[in-house]
């Protein structure tokens, strides 16, 4: 379970790190230190951009300490390590951006996959993680290292109570099998279009063992997509001492089928069965079946926002973060069973539906825990005491009231938004100069008012009534990309939201990519980032301003003497991937122009390139 508690940053230092609503799972991501990421596959159901970004900092150990925003410096690096090796598997619909937002978070394209799942019947649910680290310098499979993360969070800042299974895998021979990772992974890869990118990963994956701790045991992982057979939610056993189901979400054919194969009449050594839920789901369900909730001692939690949530750009201020965890909602989802001498944890994206449980993508794990058992056994025990006292006990009302005229219209209005996501479908070219988006069939919106914009535009534009085609406003190619800013609004309601629309022909790296990067970073931030690449180790001096944030000229000082012969030489005698990834900022410079603001810097960088194209010729192959 996610906590408050302070964490230690991941490389030993000594500086101390407030508890983030994020921390843990960055921290997990996170390379040992000597490691660098070499692939992963990460999937939610949503996602915020500036959560993202912050992940792909951890993965090259570029996050800050502190949980702030993280920097553009490493973004762009981030993006130069990573592109091609990391996928973000995300419900398509439910990616935000703040309008706001630098055009940089266009690049995000190149590593998000929308996975196109129609929401009114089933949704792409699961939350995973799984990368490979493999240390600098090394081709040993004894070098190599494996992270798994199965849990209920979206990559989202939300503070809600989370849970959450990580293990650390190697090669080496020590550890414990764990059932179900290889096809986990194989399946993650399918979905992101990686499977031939991954294929010796995953032979490698069969050698790989676990560290699991004493007294625990991992009974099953699996990614549950729809269609799979004999995938459903299994009942407590009839020789059960205790259930506690935590969901935000029920409904009354899971609660029902939870506790169906226990006994009538059970023995005192029986608790009654705890639902730890939300007060709204709670009512739906004594709607139709108040006679399901009186089978359970009821608690309730808040509501969480973190399925609903758009992304903002506020001040970080870790000091108004910490509010307390009275002022947390839920969206933690596990079941909790005992039976005599052994307990069964089962965790992971499921909420406590039907449609969770037999219809959504979802990620499960099934992990066995001896009682008393040691001290892990006995600490997660505790843990769960200590988030139950945390609940409020609840009693669901006799006679529920109907929905309201608010809710009905709230539930319409999510209706129409799913429907619209899953059937408007969108490509982008340029025609004439401009960029035009051209509908498969004209979207239906009802009497909501639809707008769409380029990404980190700002500004959004009425699609009209029964049009098939858009033309956006004048802009350079390169602030383009395969998502465009989506807003419906309807009354009082508003949704807005990231919307997949490839371009066709593809956007190219030279035409996009490197444009954007040198028009977002500026020249002080090319040369900042010249300085990290050519630094064993990185995060280096130069600039450290925000990722969304745009370049203001001669805000930071110029790098001073790193960009010299010296540093050019010892790129050259680094591992390959290192020298590769100075490449590739070496052609993102050498395209630059300078204007009269930036004579100096540019000069600088002159004298970088001559030195290197003099290194170059002596030392690259013939």
């Amino acid at each position: 379970m996610n906590s408050r508690a302070d964490t230690k940053a991941e490389d030993g230092g000594a500086k101390e790190a407030r508890h983030l609503p994020m921390s843990s799972l960055l921290n997990f991501l996170t390379p040992p230190a000597g490691y660098a990421t070499d692939r992963g596959l990460c999937s939610a159901y949503s996602a915020q951009c500036a959560v993202l970004v912050a992940m792909l900092a951890a993965m090259i150990r570029q996050g800050p300490a502190d949980g702030s925003s993280a920097s553009a410096l490493a973004f762009a690096r981030a993006l130069q390590r990573l592109e091609r090796k990391v996928h973000f598997l995300l419900q398509h619909g439910r990616l935000t951006a703040p309008r706001n937002a630098s055009p940089i978070v266009n690049l995000l394209d190149r590593m998000v996959v929308p996975m196109a799942y129609d929401e009114r019947s089933e949704s792409w649910h699961p939350k995973i993680c799984i990368t490979r680290y493999t240390r600098h310098g090394s081709d040993s499979k004894a070098s190599v290292l494996w992270r798994l993360w199965i849990g209920s969070r979206n990559f989202t800042r939300d503070d809600s109570w989370d849970m959450a299974l990580s293990l650390t895998g190697t090669t080496d021979g020590s550890g414990v099998d764990v059932p179900g990772t290889v096809e986990l992974a194989r399946r993650l890869a399918e979905a992101a279009n990686a499977g031939r990118e991954w294929k010796d990963a995953i032979k490698e994956l069969r050698c790989v063992r676990w560290d699991v701790p004493r007294g625990l045991r991992i009974e099953r992982i699996a990614l549950l997509l729809p269609g799979d057979q004999a995938r459903d939610l299994e009942p407590a056993p009839p020789r059960s001492r205790g259930v506690l189901a935590v969901s935000p979400f029920i409904d009354a054919w899971a609660a029902k089928k939870l506790l169906e194969a226990l006994p009538a009449k059970r023995g005192a050594n029986f608790e009654k069965p705890r639902l730890i839920s939300t007060e709204p789901f709670m009512v739906d369900v004594a709607r139709t079946n108040l006679t399901v909730l009186e089978k359970y001692k009821t608690l309730s939690f808040s509501v969480s926002d973190q399925d609903g949530k758009e992304d903002e750009v506020k001040p970080t201020n870790a000091d108004d973060a910490d509010d307390g965890p009275e002022a947390r909602g839920l969206h933690a989802k596990f079941i909790w069973i005992e039976t005599p001498g052994r307990a069964e944890l089962r965790l992971g994206s499921a909420n406590l539906t039907q449609r969770g449980w037999q219809s959504n993508a979802e990620a499960l794990a099934v992990v066995s825990v001896a009682l008393p058992g040691g001290r892990v056994a006995k600490a997660l025990r505790a843990g769960l005491d200590a988030f139950e006292a945390l609940s409020m006990p609840y009693t669901p009302p006799s006679e529920p009231a109907p929905l309201d005229a608010a809710e009905q219209l709230e539930r319409k209005f999510e209706l129409l938004r799913q429907g619209l996501v899953a059937t408007f479908k969108l490509n982008q070219s340029f025609r004439d100069g401009r960029c035009v988006l051209v509908a498969s069939a004209a979207p239906t919106s009802g009497e909501a008012t639809l707008r769409v914009g380029r990404v980190g535009s700002g500004a959004l534009q009425a699609w009209p009534a029964g049009a098939m085609e858009l033309v956006l406003p004048p802009a350079p190619m390169h602030e383009s990309g395969d998502f465009i800013q989506v807003e419906l609004t309807w009354g009082e309601f508003r949704s807005a939201w990231l919307h997949h629309a490839p371009f066709d022909p593809p956007l190219s790296r030279e035409a996009r990519d490197q444009p954007l990067l040198r028009s977002c970073l500026g020249i002080d931030g090319v040369l900042a980032l010249l300085n990290d690449c050519l630094t064993i180790g990185g995060n280096t001096g130069g600039e450290r301003r925000r990722w969304d944030l745009k370049p203001e000229p001669q805000r930071s000082p110029l790098p001073g003497r790193l960009l010299g012969i010296e540093s050019v030489l010892a790129s050259w005698m680094r591992d390959r991937d290192s020298l590769r990834e100075v490449r590739h900022v070496v052609a993102l410079a050498r395209a630059f122009m300078p204007d009269e603001s930036d004579q100096g810097q540019y000069r600088q960088l002159r004298e970088f390139l001559a030195s290197w194209d003099a290194v170059e010729k002596e030392l690259a192959p013939r």
